[in-house]
C-alpha cells in the first residue's frame, strides 16, 4: 500500500503514465482487492515498451500461482495499461525453468507468453476488475495447464481443445447465473414484503389525514354557524324591538343608531374569530375571503348609517 501511494504521488522522472489519474483511487482499490485475494502478488512500477517503440512507465503485479493439476507454480504478470481501467490489462504467463509452455496452448501465445481469455475479451469499465480476471485465468489454467509434462499423475488429463474449455466455462457461467437468479428472487420477495408493509402504513396515514380533515371542516362549519347565529340574533332583535327593553330609546333615529353600532361590533367579533381559524389552519384562505367580503359589505352599510345618524 505504501509503495502504490508513493508511486502515484511521484511527479518526477518516475511519474506514472496513466491518462486518468483522477481514477487512481479505483486503481488502488483494484490492486488492494487483488492482493487480498491473491497475497503472492507483488507490485512494481517499470517501463513498458509498446510494439511501436513507445516507452511508458506503468504499474504491474507479479506472483506465483499454484494451479492444479500442474505441479509447477505458474508465474503470472499483469500490466495495467495507461488507459486502465477503460482498457483491459496485459497478462503474461512466464515459462518455467524446468518446463516450457505448451506450443499449442489455446489461451497462451508461446512466443510472447501473452495470455487471453473471455474475461479479457469482454473487459468493460466499471464492472471488470483484477480479482475476477485472475480467478477466471486460474479456472482456465486448471482446465488447460501450460506445463503438460508436469501434471499430477493422480489427476485425469483434461483435453486442451478450446471448444471443450469454452463449453466448461459456459456451464460455470450458467451455474453462477442460476445462483444469482435465486438471490434476486429472494431479494424481490423481501422487497415485496416491505412494499406491503409500507402500503399498510400509507393506508393508516390516509385514514388519519381524512379524520383530521373532517375535524377541520367541522370546526370551520362551527365558526361559520356562529357568525350566522350572530346575524340572525341581531335580525331577530330588530324585528321584535327587544333593544328597547335594554336601552331607553329617545327616538327612532337613536334606535337605528344603537342597532347599527351593535351589528358593527358583532361583525368585528366574527371577523376576528374567523381570522383566528385561518391562522390555525382550520379554514382555507379562499373561504376566509368569501366570508369576510359578505360581512364587510353588511358592515359598510351599518357604518355609513352610523355616520349619517351621528351628523
Amino acid at each position: 500500500m505504501e509503495f502504490i501511494d508513493s508511486t502515484f504521488s511521484d511527479t518526477g522522472m518516475g511519474s506514472l503514465s496513466y491518462k486518468h489519474l483522477e481514477l487512481k483511487w479505483l486503481i488502488r482499490e483494484h490492486l488492494f482487492s487483488l492482493f487480498y485475494d491473491f497475497p503472492s502478488f507483488i507490485p512494481s512500477a517499470e517501463n513498458y515498451i509498446h510494439n511501436d517503440g513507445t516507452v511508458v512507465h506503468l504499474l504491474n503485479v507479479s506472483g506465483y500461482l499454484t494451479v492444479p493439476p500442474s505441479k509447477l507454480p505458474i508465474l503470472m504478470t499483469i500490466w495495467l495499461k495507461e488507459d486502465y481501467p477503460f482498457t483491459a490489462p496485459l497478462v503474461y504467463i512466464s515459462s518455467h525453468s524446468e518446463a516450457k509452455i505448451h506450443h499449442q496452448h489455446p489461451f497462451i501465445d508461446p512466443s510472447s507468453c501473452s495470455t487471453h481469455c473471455p474475461y479479457l475479451e469482454t473487459w468493460k469499465y466499471p464492472r471488470s476488475n483484477l480479482s475476477d480476471l485472475t480467478r477466471e485465468i486460474v479456472e482456465v489454467l486448471k482446465i488447460c495447464t501450460p506445463y503438460p509434462d508436469f501434471v499430477d499423475e493422480s489427476l485425469e488429463m483434461i483435453t486442451t481443445n478450446r471448444k471443450d474449455i469454452e463449453l466448461q466455462l459456459a456451464r460455470q457461467v450458467h451455474h453462477d447465473k442460476g445462483c444469482f437468479r435465486a438471490q434476486v428472487e429472494e431479494d424481490i420477495e423481501h422487497l415485496l414484503g416491505l412494499q406491503g408493509m409500507l402500503l399498510e402504513r400509507a393506508d393508516r396515514l390516509n385514514f388519519f389525514i381524512h379524520e383530521l380533515e373532517k375535524e377541520r371542516m367541522s370546526l370551520r362549519d362551527a365558526v361559520l354557524n356562529m357568525a350566522l347565529d350572530v346575524v340572525v340574533i341581531l335580525e331577530w332583535l330588530r324585528a321584535n324591538d327587544d333593544i328597547e327593553e335594554v336601552v331607553d330609546v329617545v327616538d327612532e333615529a337613536s334606535k337605528c343608531l344603537i342597532e347599527s353600532e351593535a351589528v358593527d361590533r358583532a361583525i368585528d367579533d366574527v371577523m376576528e374569530a374567523i381570522w383566528k381559524e385561518v391562522d390555525e389552519g382550520r379554514i382555507k384562505f379562499r373561504e376566509y375571503l368569501k366570508q369576510i367580503r359578505n360581512l364587510a359589505r353588511e358592515q359598510f352599510f351599518h357604518r355609513a348609517l352610523i355616520i349619517e345618524l351621528g351628523t
